[in-house]
């Protein structure tokens, strides 16, 4: 090897390994282990992502400013998922498309409050994560949840459901106080 192959190898290798490497604080992780420990979290959604398909064609002009199909802005509406303990608190709107017959409730939300029956939790020390897995059971379907906490406090989460198709979330959290 010459010396500019060695040279760019070596600094593509560089490259990767910043790249790869977590930007998060000692502080941050702390937090996040703590929120986790404690049992008390607060997310809120910026944006909801639906599964896009073709029963969505025609409904640009009837989303949130700043929204496409794909990415639907929802800074400014009400949206939330609570954990406190062994419960939580469900209110996050619903964009996509019903694959099961059945009754929407009356905003057509995934709405639930209630216990969690289990809750799995895994932490990923490479991108300095938390995974929550859990299922609820409201009067209309069976809902699926997967909430990633990243140290930054930077969120997703994901719902599948028994009757509609897949959405994803991307927001924020916060760990709530002792007096909540």
């Amino acid at each position: 090897m010459n010396f500019k192959s060695e040279f760019f190898l070596y600094f593509f290798w560089a490259f990767i390994f910043i790249q790869c490497k977590s930007t998060a604080t000692i502080t941050e992780v702390n937090q996040l282990k703590k929120a986790i420990s404690l049992k008390k979290i607060k997310f809120k959604a910026d944006s909801a992502n639906p599964v896009v398909s073709v029963a969505f064609s025609g409904l640009e002009n009837i989303l949130p400013p700043g929204s496409t199909i794909g990415s639907i802005n929802l800074v400014g509406h009400s949206n939330i998922l609570l954990i406190k303990n062994d419960s939580i608190t469900l209110d996050m709107p619903f964009y996509g498309e019903r694959i099961r017959v059945g009754s929407y409730n009356n905003q057509g939300n995934f709405q639930f409050k209630g216990k969690i029956d289990t809750l799995q939790t895994y932490f990923n020390d490479k991108k300095n994560s938390y995974t929550l897995k859990f299922n609820v059971k409201t009067a209309e379907e069976n809902l699926n949840l997967i909430l990633n906490l990243f140290a930054g406090k930077s969120a997703d989460l994901k719902i599948t459901s028994s009757h509609r198709r897949g959405i994803r979330y991307t927001g924020n959290w916060k760990g709530l106080k002792e007096e909540l």
